[in-house]
């Protein structure tokens, strides 16, 4: 099999796509000839990415315990391919050992650095997006999540958050706080950072 491209490989089953499934919070639309899945139709769960890694979960399981078939008819199976070796490209993965280096806590280490660079939207989105790109099939669905809110800051001033509260929440994400994201959210409507 071919070299995975981490934002190109399958969230249920870690097939090496030639496209990415999303793009911020665009789908592709595609379908993946591996596991079957259609992106933005199969996982649309109203840009809640908590509810769209649940979805992949499910969908996942499923697979599983179909015997994890080739889905497309139209598209062959790579050579020697291998399901069960393919999935260990995903993390959140119960049959799988979780290989991904980059969590919670280190993204709130790295955001910190980035602050301290200054603040600059642009910059952290892109910081983020790389980060995001490098390890997105290591990633657990929670560190997924704060990366995909963090690189749609350039997307839309309404994604945005201030020095402020990307400062709360790289400590939050530090101190391996449940579920940080909410909680600076939660925050932010009440107009309290």
């Amino acid at each position: 099999m071919d070299t995975i491209k981490n934002s190109h490989c399958c969230p249920v089953c870690g097939y090496n796509l030639d496209f990415m499934p999303w793009k911020g919070i665009s789908a592709s639309d595609e379908i993946c000839p591996c596991c079957g899945i259609q992106y933005g139709y199969d996982d649309a769960a109203g840009g809640d990415v908590s509810k769209r890694n649940s979805i992949y979960k499910e969908w996942q399981n499923h697979w599983i315990k179909e015997g994890m078939p080739w889905k497309s008819m139209g598209i062959d199976p790579p050579e020697n391919w291998d399901p069960v070796k393919q999935l260990k490209n995903i993390s959140h993965n119960e049959h799988t050992p979780n290989v991904g280096i980059m969590n919670k806590q280190r993204i709130g280490e790295e955001l910190k650095l980035q602050l301290e660079k200054g603040y600059d939207i642009v910059k952290i989105s892109r910081w983020a997006y790389k980060l995001f790109d490098e390890n997105c099939c290591a990633l657990d669905p929670p560190s997924r999540e704060i990366l995909q809110c963090l690189f749609s800051m350039e997307d839309d001033p309404q994604f945005e958050y201030a020095e402020n509260e990307l400062r709360l929440l790289a400590e939050k994400l530090i101190s391996n706080e449940e579920d940080p994201l909410k909680q600076i959210n939660d925050l932010k409507s009440k107009g309290a950072t």
